[in-house]
C-alpha cells in the first residue's frame, strides 16, 4: 500500500506551475484526494475524480476559514502559493515588496493558521512549505522576494519548535527550491529543473519527512556551501544579476 493511499492533501497555486505539477505528482502516487486550491478554482481542470477544486486567496482571513469547514479529512498542507515582484529592493516601487511579504509570508502563514487544526485533529500529517534558495542569502534584484522567503524559512522553524513543544503529531517541512522552469522565472538564462522533476522530489521528500527537501540540483549545491560557509554563499548570490 502506498504511502498516500489513505492521505488527503491540499495545494495552493494548484493551477499552474509546480502547484499544478504537484498535484499529478501526488496522484501519480497514489493519493486517495487533493484539494486544488487557487484564487479561482475555475481555472483548474482535471479528469481525475480525486481532484477537488477550491477557492482558496491565502491572503483572506475570511476565506481560509471557509475552506477549513470544506477540508475536515485533510492531512497534508502543501504551501506553493507564491509571486515573486522582480526589483531592486532600494529603488523599486514598495508595493511589489509588500505583496511578495504580503502572499509569500504572511498569507502562507494564514493557512497554517487555519488549517493545521484540522491536520492535527486527523491525529498526524504534514505542513510543508515550499521555499526558495533564495532564504538562504539574497541577490539583487530579487531583494523583496528573498525577504520574504526568508521570513517564511524562519517561520518554518518556529512552527516546528511550537508544535514538537506541545507534542503535535505534525510535520512541519522547508522545501527548498532553485529556480524552475516556470511562468514566473520566464526569460531567465539561467540552469532550471523542470516543475514536474521538482514536484516529483517534493512528493518523495514529504514520505521521507526530512526537515529541509532540496528538490533541485542548484538548490543542492546552495545548501552544501550555505551549510559549510553561509558569508560563501551570500557572495556567490551577489554576482547574480
Amino acid at each position: 500500500m502506498s504511502f498516500y493511499h489513505e492521505k488527503v492533501a491540499l495545494v495552493t497555486g494548484a493551477n499552474r506551475g509546480l502547484g499544478k505539477a504537484i498535484v499529478a505528482a501526488l496522484l501519480a502516487a497514489g493519493i486517495k484526494k487533493v484539494y486544488a486550491a487557487a484564487r479561482c478554482s475555475s481555472s483548474i481542470k482535471h479528469a481525475d475524480t480525486r481532484v477537488v477544486p477550491i477557492d482558496c486567496d491565502i491572503t483572506s482571513v475570511e476565506q481560509l476559514e471557509r475552506v477549513k469547514t470544506q477540508v475536515g479529512d485533510l492531512n497534508i498542507l502543501i504551501n506553493n502559493a507564491g509571486r515573486n515582484a522582480f526589483g531592486s529592493i532600494l529603488t523599486s516601487e514598495l508595493d511589489g515588496i509588500q505583496q511578495d511579504m504580503a502572499v509569500n509570508y504572511l498569507g502562507t502563514l494564514n493557512a497554517i493558521r487555519a488549517l493545521y487544526p484540522v491536520i492535527q485533529a486527523n491525529e498526524q500529517g504534514h505542513i510543508v512549505n515550499v521555499i526558495s534558495i533564495c532564504a538562504l542569502a539574497s541577490m539583487p534584484g530579487l531583494g523583496g522576494y528573498c525577504a520574504s522567503k526568508a521570513a517564511l524559512f524562519s517561520a518554518t522553524q518556529a512552527i516546528r519548535a511550537e508544535l514538537k513543544k506541545v507534542n503535535v503529531r505534525v510535520r512541519v517541512q522547508g522545501v527548498i527550491a532553485g529556480p524552475l522552469d516556470t511562468d514566473m522565472n520566464e526569460g531567465l538564462e539561467i540552469e532550471m529543473a523542470t516543475p514536474e522533476v521538482a514536484a516529483q522530489a517534493i512528493v518523495a521528500g514529504i514520505q521521507l519527512a526530512d526537515d529541509e527537501i532540496y528538490i533541485d540540483p542548484v538548490a543542492l549545491e546552495s545548501g552544501r556551501i550555505w551549510q559549510r560557509n553561509p558569508k560563501q554563499l551570500e557572495a556567490d548570490f551577489a554576482l547574480f544579476e
